[in-house]
């Protein structure tokens, strides 16, 4: 298995942590069947270390264990002959040289922070606020995984979205490069956040890539979920396609018992990244 695919997975079993940070024991979280079997996950874990963390709260414990489970990823990865890099926007960035643990630290962090970024990017789209989520569990389930961003004024959200990006892609470029200066390396201070503005902008548009790629496991899970019997499976493609689908679930496009709607979905989001990204590319190589 690749770096890249073992770097993914690493964040989603951390992603649990993250959660563990700002949730909390509502009813919704409880009876909402995407977040339930993260929660008993979470208080397993928080229960086998229960005794050595005894005077800490649940929420100290996740942000220890984050924070523990990052360095070691860094320790892995920083000390060994693996070849690690991250994707983000428009851009992709090797990690830094083998014994740099702060710099391998911080990759590390920058690593989960693109996860977040995209779960938060897709929130933007499909959450307004908490009492929209109460009868919605995909959506419930975006605004918990997607908090403390969900929290904020939604006139707010793409400016805070936006800045976490460019202050993303110039943490990621702080720690592949442990001799950059960034006031006075790559040109000076405002190229750098020039570049960081147009990669942040192209980490939201690579959004719609992630959009039309879990359609199309969602519509292939559906066909699984009917020739097999699987309620649970169809059930869970048919929520999450329909919170996916926006607006365009208003207005189907049959052929006889056919649904052709996710497929004109997945084409108008290949169309709209495709033309997002060329005129962000573009505008990089130009400019820089």
């Amino acid at each position: 298995m690749q770096v890249d695919t073992w770097d993914k997975l690493l964040n989603i079993a951390f992603m649990i942590f993250w959660f563990g940070i700002w949730t909390d024991h509502s009813r919704e979280i409880q009876y909402n069947p995407f977040l339930a079997p993260i929660t008993r996950w979470l208080q397993t874990s928080i229960k086998f270390v229960r005794d050595i963390f005894s005077s800490l709260s649940d929420r100290a414990i996740c942000i220890f264990i984050l924070l523990l489970l990052l360095a070691f990823r860094a320790l892995a990865f920083s000390f060994g002959n693996t070849s690690w890099s991250l994707t983000f926007g428009i851009v992709q960035i090797g990690s830094p040289p083998a014994g740099h643990f702060f710099h391998a630290f911080l990759f590390s962090l920058c690593s989960l922070g693109i996860l977040l970024f995209q779960i938060w990017s897709i929130s933007l789209f499909f959450v307004r606020d908490r009492r929209q989520t109460a009868f919605d569990n995909s959506r419930g389930a975006l605004y918990w995984l997607a908090r403390p961003f969900c929290d904020a004024r939604l006139e707010l959200r793409p400016a805070i979205l936006v800045g976490a990006g460019m202050l993303l892609a110039i943490a990621m470029q702080i720690a592949s490069n442990p001799g950059l200066n960034i006031i006075t390396g790559s040109g000076g201070i405002v190229p750098l956040v020039a570049r960081a503005f147009i990669i942040a902008l192209g980490g939201v548009a690579s959004v719609f890539a992630i959009l039309r790629g879990a359609l199309i496991v969602l519509i292939i899970g559906s066909w699984i979920a009917m020739f097999t019997g699987s309620h649970g499976l169809m059930m869970f493609c048919h929520n999450w396609t329909g919170t996916l689908m926006g607006p365009l679930r208003r207005y189907p496009l049959r052929i006889g018992p056919l649904d052709l709607t996710p497929i004109v979905m997945i084409f108008l989001l290949e169309f709209i990244h495709k033309l997002l990204m060329g005129i962000l590319r573009n505008s990089y190589s130009n400019l820089f």
